[in-house]
């Protein structure tokens, strides 16, 4: 078998551990471009991620419920109410709008679900949401949120 050399002072063992090193440099490349799509595209601030609800106050009800969550990611949002044994989650999908001191919310659902959007928002928020629409007045920091509309306040933590 014949050894060929491009250069004198390069041999064939050489270059295999060079094309191996550019192999391992393009194989970490594409790890760290592949993980890194899996992070939010656009920075949205101290609402991105999932927030637990821990309190309910409203005119006629105060309650603190731990098995309820919102979480946001983009312009998306997801609520979920996790059962009491952790056999069964419910999930709502929707979008998110955020101006100045408002959050705007808007759930959505096929039109045969409609009942359950609503039995959905009423167990989440304790109240109806017409066409899964809702306003509220936001307070936020990086560990808690406070939504707030008339008398009533919902206050999460960040899970």
């Amino acid at each position: 078998m014949m050894n060929v050399c491009l250069h004198p002072m390069i041999s064939s063992r050489s270059l295999r551990y060079a094309f191996g090193g550019l192999f391992l440099v393009a194989c970490c490349l594409m790890l760290a471009t592949g993980f890194s799509s899996c992070q939010n595209d656009e920075y949205i601030g101290d609402i991105y991620g999932q927030w637990q609800l821990t309190d309910i106050q409203t005119p006629d009800t105060t309650a603190t419920p731990r098995n309820l969550y919102l979480a946001f990611q983009s312009n998306v949002i997801m609520a979920r109410i996790v059962g009491v044994d952790a056999h069964y989650t419910e999930t709502l999908q929707g979008t998110w709008q955020q101006s100045d001191d408002s959050l705007f919310l808007s759930f959505y659902c096929a039109e045969a679900q409609a009942d359950y959007l609503q039995s959905m928002l009423r167990t989440l928020f304790v109240m109806d949401a017409p066409a899964g629409n809702l306003r509220f007045n936001c307070h936020l920091s990086s560990t808690a949120m406070t939504l707030t509309q008339g008398k009533s306040q919902w206050q999460f933590r960040k899970f």
